[in-house]
């Protein structure tokens, strides 16, 4: 809510100054049309869900679907470097300020087409999910169960190629999204983006680009990660903003497949989460656990934890932080946000 304020007031500002210009007059009407929407939004989520996700949302999607369907390829980075070319040259050929407008024109653009969804009702509200303390037994209950079936999906796993895990996965979106009138069903698949490494080498493993209605994931990710980011990524397209609420549909997505290369990458997710607790609370627990694992999870997060390991860095550290506050300008607790899936497996566990 301080960042809309804030945003106000400096849009205002901008306003104060500019106003003699008309040239600037229509911008500055679509920039504070945008940030008095996300703040109405934000304080009547219900209209959010009326106005924009039911109706306006579902047309952007709709047009993404028709126009990109012939693609199987990722065109963030064509589009990116389209939006620098206009940025550059209307500052060449017309000054600063220009550019200035360009860049203020695309934030609000973000929040009409995609960035709105961050206001709606939130995914524990419309599933009735209660988040209270859980006890231990049930985290323990639940920690042995998910150790027990990654242990089991780790010994029947078969190579998938990736163009097969995004159409189960799609298929397995639209079929929740007939289940969830709030999802906006994407009918694209999440696709690689190219050049393989790209998003490892700034710190991620997928990303939902508005811009062109594609969400994109990182071709060079291992089981464990895979199939949960391209579930996840659906997810956002599907008109789901905060990480957390895009993680746990992903992992219903991904859990209710029948492929067991599909399952075994979100429960591993699960997993992680449930043992760092116990790596923090019970050393003893946790070494015994980890030591049940099998070859296959042992060299899986192995070979994950190499892999961060080899692409960590300043970059890295820098899109984190940039991530962290992104998220926290947009209401979203921060990169934290990431690592909650445990908490919406136990509240789906007692509702």
């Amino acid at each position: 809510m301080v960042a809309f304020i804030c945003s106000t007031i400096l849009a205002t500002k901008i306003v104060h100054i500019m106003t003699r210009t008309k040239k600037w007059r229509g911008g500055l009407a679509f920039l504070l049309s945008t940030l008095f929407l996300a703040f109405f939004f934000y304080l009547f989520p219900s209209l959010g869900d009326l106005l924009y996700g039911n109706l306006f949302y579902p047309l952007i999607r709709w047009f993404y679907d028709t126009v990109f369907h012939v693609f199987d390829h990722s065109l963030m980075l064509f589009a990116i470097g389209l939006l620098l070319y206009i940025l550059v040259n209307s500052i060449l050929q017309n000054g600063l300020f220009a550019g200035i407008k360009y860049l203020l024109f695309l934030l609000a653009l973000f929040y009409w087409i995609w960035g709105f969804n961050y206001f709606r009702t939130p995914l524990s509200e419309q599933l009735n999910l209660e988040f209270a303390p859980v006890s231990d037994s049930l985290r323990l209950e639940i920690t042995n169960a998910t150790l027990a079936k990654c242990i089991q999906l780790s010994d029947e796993l078969v190579i998938v190629e990736d163009k097969l895990i995004s159409e189960l996965l799609l298929k397995k979106g639209l079929e929740m999204a007939d289940t969830l009138s709030f999802l906006s069903a994407a009918d694209l698949k999440v696709v690689p983006v190219q050049p393989a490494t790209l998003f490892l080498r700034i710190g991620i493993t997928g990303m939902y680009f508005p811009y062109t209605g594609q969400g994109q994931y990182e071709s060079a990710l291992g089981p464990i990660d895979k199939s949960f980011t391209i579930a996840h990524e659906w997810c956002h397209s599907s008109g789901i903003g905060p990480e957390h609420e895009a993680n746990f549909l992903a992992y219903l997505m991904c859990i209710s497949s029948d492929n067991k290369t599909v399952q075994y990458s979100a429960y591993m997710h699960l997993l992680n989460e449930l043992l760092f607790y116990y790596k923090i609370t019970n050393p003893v627990m946790f070494e015994e656990m980890i030591a049940t694992f099998t070859p296959t999870m042992t060299r899986h997060l192995e070979e994950r934890k190499a892999q961060f390991l080899k692409y960590s860095g300043p970059v890295s550290e820098l899109s984190d932080e940039m991530i962290d506050q992104y998220l926290k300008f947009n209401q979203q607790e921060g990169i934290q946000d990431y690592h909650r899936l445990s908490e919406y497996i136990f509240a789906w566990e007692i509702r």
